[in-house]
């Protein structure tokens, strides 16, 4: 039986990958999210954009320049966790191709988790922890559509908590910009603030993430590879 991750020693090793790839996966994630999340805050604090309207401007935003821009950054991180090294330049030549097969499996995701949420906020919830690797199936397996989400959805089962305690760690994050955003400051210093914060926090969580996709597949690999257990069978005597 395969050794599970700790989740102290992965937020340990993802520290340490972080410091070493900081260089190029920190620019990896500017390059597209930067513009992103100026965009999205715009949106977000301009009162005139209904809230409706300010969601349908927002989805685009976040599918095609955060998404895309996370391709390279787990290719940077999972080449970093490996001990190898993935320049800028060619960590997006090597995600680039694999561009319009995100965009087409982010949609299905969009589509799923809308439709989960109007049944329910638990329903959105299982699938959005089931579905967290489906960004990892496309840059380290080549999945794509049905087959990427069904790749994440197949490796968080059975490991859903332990996933979803992964997925919680962005919640302090949040919860420190929603507290400057109260704060009486400057609009530009908490707007400056909140984007620092997120900036540093997504390459390490990239970077976290991948450490945990590729436990959890060494895992499965191992469980698979592990001999059924012996049966006994009944002896019998004679005239039974």
């Amino acid at each position: 039986m395969a050794e599970k991750l700790r989740f102290t020693n992965a937020l340990r090793e993802a520290l340490d990958v972080f410091t070493r790839c900081a260089s190029v996966i920190i620019p990896a994630v500017l390059v597209l999210d930067l513009p992103a999340e100026l965009l999205s805050r715009t949106i977000q604090n301009n009162a005139v954009i209904p809230p409706l309207r300010q969601m349908l401007l927002l989805m685009p935003i976040v599918l095609l320049l955060m998404t895309l821009g996370s391709l390279a950054a787990i290719r940077i991180a999972d080449k970093a966790i490996k001990n190898e090294t993935c320049g800028f330049t060619e960590a997006f030549a090597n995600t680039l191709p694999l561009w319009p097969r995100a965009i087409w499996t982010m949609l299905l995701l969009c589509a799923g988790l809308t439709l989960a949420t109007l049944l329910l906020v638990v329903p959105a919830l299982i699938c959005a922890v089931g579905w967290a690797f489906t960004r990892y199936a496309i840059v380290l397996r080549g999945e794509s559509g049905w087959s990427a989400l069904r790749y994440s959805w197949n490796l968080v089962r059975g490991n859903w908590w332990r996933v979803f305690s992964y997925v919680l760690i962005y919640l302090p994050v949040y919860l420190l910009n929603k507290l400057i955003m109260h704060l009486p400051l400057a609009a530009g210093i908490q707007q400056t603030f909140g984007i620092v914060t997120e900036l540093l926090f997504i390459p390490y969580s990239i970077i976290l993430m991948t450490i945990l996709f590729r436990a959890l597949e060494a895992e499965q690999a191992a469980e698979s590879a592990e001999p059924p257990p012996a049966t006994t069978i009944p002896q019998t005597t004679e005239g039974e």
